[in-house]
């Protein structure tokens, strides 16, 4: 099949894939390509670059030009985006002729591109909610208009699903959560272990955002001065989704809150992390933090990642995350803007070794079970779509 790819920001920043939605795309689109099919990705520019450098051998792709940068979205960037994409898309077809257009997002308005594009040119099509519908009535009702009137809506969760009660017919979405490349992580867990025999593992917790309020960083932050008291050496690891010189340079309110905590000594700022395998190698806890799920995916690419390497996982029992995380099986759950039960349950994780490597393990497979056949599902969408 000859596949059309759509999405804001697909590319490397800094040398690597920043963001969950961006590496799922590219996930996809590896192994889709692996299977025999044709990837034509239609985007934007990645986040901090100012061009784009040909990052992909086997994936054809079309950069749409618009004013701003994907670090700061707003609907005058997407508002510019769906027009051009929309054109681009029916000139590329005219040559390439697309058997599918499948298009991805977390905000719903984007999937204007994927249905007007596939209605000018008689192309089916699908599109990827990466988080729930929300917004006003207004907003909803306008998505309803478009967002039905596509072949397939394809979901994170069933949270994301349950979103879209009375807005998509239930007939019309499937669930496929996010593709972990197992490859890259799948050895994490035995060097995890020898790290640990020869004595040079310290406890080390990991956080992959950004610093935006749903992320929830500053929330770790408190409950981390918390578990200092009993763990003096707990260190954390952030990877963020600008270049540590910006972090370095600007000033926000994270950098003053980190002072103001005393953890000066405890809090490394890694910028955009270039070797996330070798980030969890070194990390004793992975900690989601989110106050929502409505900016980020629902079922967040990073904590799946996480669990892959084999890190247990503390997150906040927020939208679609406790449908992968179960409580005391792959990690912890707490309640979102609880700062004392975050800290609480990074500290029951420190001390209990044998535990944290029991929901470890647990949620390693957890994710290896859930990927094996999410390419097959995705062609079986593909070919029922065709039908």
């Amino acid at each position: 099949m000859k596949i059309c790819m759509v999405g804001l920001g697909i590319g490397k920043s800094s040398g690597v894939f920043v963001g969950g939605h961006v590496n799922n795309v590219i996930n996809l689109s590896k192994k889709l390509i692996e299977s025999g099919h044709h990837i034509h990705l239609v985007t934007t520019l990645p986040i901090h670059s100012k061009s784009l450098r040909s990052e992909f051998s086997k994936i054809a792709i079309t950069t749409i030009k618009v004013k701003g940068d994907y670090f700061n979205v707003n609907p005058r960037y997407v508002l510019e985006f769906i027009p051009k994409a929309i054109l681009k898309i029916k000139r590329l077809h005219k040559k390439e002729r697309f058997d599918i257009i499948h298009g991805h997002s977390g905000f719903p308005l984007i999937g204007l591109v994927s249905e007007v594009a596939g209605a000018l040119s008689a192309i089916p099509t699908m599109h990827t909610l990466y988080c729930p519908l929300g917004g006003s009535w207004i907003s909803r009702k306008i998505s309803r208009y478009y967002l039905r009137k596509m072949d397939i809506i394809s979901v994170l969760s069933e949270n994301t699903k349950r979103s879209l009660k009375a807005v998509v017919p239930e007939s019309k979405i499937r669930i496929i959560p996010p593709l972990v490349d197992i490859s890259l992580y799948s050895s994490c867990i035995s060097r995890r272990l020898a790290e640990s025999i020869s004595g040079r593992k310290s406890s080390t917790i990991l956080f992959l955002g950004n610093l935006k309020k749903a992320k929830g960083l500053d929330i770790l932050l408190e409950g981390l001065s918390s578990v200092k008291k009993n763990f003096p050496d707990v260190r954390l690891l952030i990877g963020l989704d600008i270049p540590l010189e910006k972090f370095i340079s600007q000033n926000c309110r994270v950098k003053y809150q980190i002072k103001s905590l005393g953890l000066e000594k405890n809090v490394f700022s890694m910028g955009i992390i270039k070797d996330l395998p070798q980030a969890m190698i070194k990390s004793s806890i992975f900690v989601a933090p989110f106050r929502n799920t409505h900016g980020p995916a629902d079922c967040p690419l990073s904590i799946l990642e996480a669990m892959a390497s084999g890190l247990p996982v503390v997150a906040t029992n927020v939208g679609g995350i406790p449908e992968v995380i179960k409580h005391g099986e792959h990690g912890l759950l707490v309640e979102p803007n609880d700062p004392a039960g975050l800290g609480k349950s990074i500290s029951y994780l420190l001390e209990n070794k044998m535990e944290a490597i029991r929901m470890g393990n647990n949620g390693a497979k957890f994710v290896l079970d859930i990927s094996k056949n999410i390419i097959e599902d995705l062609e079986l969408v593909y070919r029922d779509i065709l039908k």
